[in-house]
């Protein structure tokens, strides 16, 4: 499957219908924007039950109780649910490198920073990833190639459908 979910950026053009809210929940026809591309991410998962997916996003989940993350974190964990085929969720608006299993078995895959750290000692660089049929290696290419995380590979299991 091929797809991309638009709702990045700053929203400069459109600052005056969104001074206070992100812009994927800016409403269009009556609903916010995100829901329109969720509903279609969700008939394309309905469409091909045996193709394997990853989603990639820009903010993490957003953590009960938190401030930030993804703001409508509940509507894209209820896919996770829904279709076993989503494997993974791969995004990086913390800038902390991570790798940990949701609770519903996807894999959720926090990026490296390529430029600023927000918490000293971790690492900046990028993540090469090997997908293989029952998972994939996430190796971080760290750009301080004496980090103690440079070259640190993350083996991960999909779930089964």
């Amino acid at each position: 499957m091929q797809c991309v979910i638009l709702a990045g950026g700053l929203g400069t053009r459109i600052r005056a219908r969104s001074a206070d809210l992100p812009k994927a929940l800016i409403p269009v026809l009556g609903k916010p924007f995100i829901e329109y591309q969720l509903e279609w991410l969700a008939r394309e998962l309905t469409t091909r039950p045996d193709k394997p997916a990853i989603i990639v996003g820009h903010h993490n989940l957003q953590a009960p109780g938190a401030v930030s993350g993804l703001k409508d974190s509940a509507a894209l964990e209820e896919l996770f649910a829904q279709h076993r085929q989503v494997k993974a969720y791969i995004y990086g608006h913390t800038h902390n490198w991570h790798v940990e299993p949701h609770a519903s078995g996807v894999q959720l895959i926090n990026l490296p920073p390529t430029g600023y750290v927000f918490k000293a000692g971790r690492p900046s660089g990028w993540v090469r990833c090997t997908l293989a049929r029952d998972g994939a290696e996430f190796e971080l290419r760290s750009l301080d190639t004496k980090h103690p995380e440079h070259a640190q590979v993350k083996r991960l299991e999909w779930r089964t459908t």
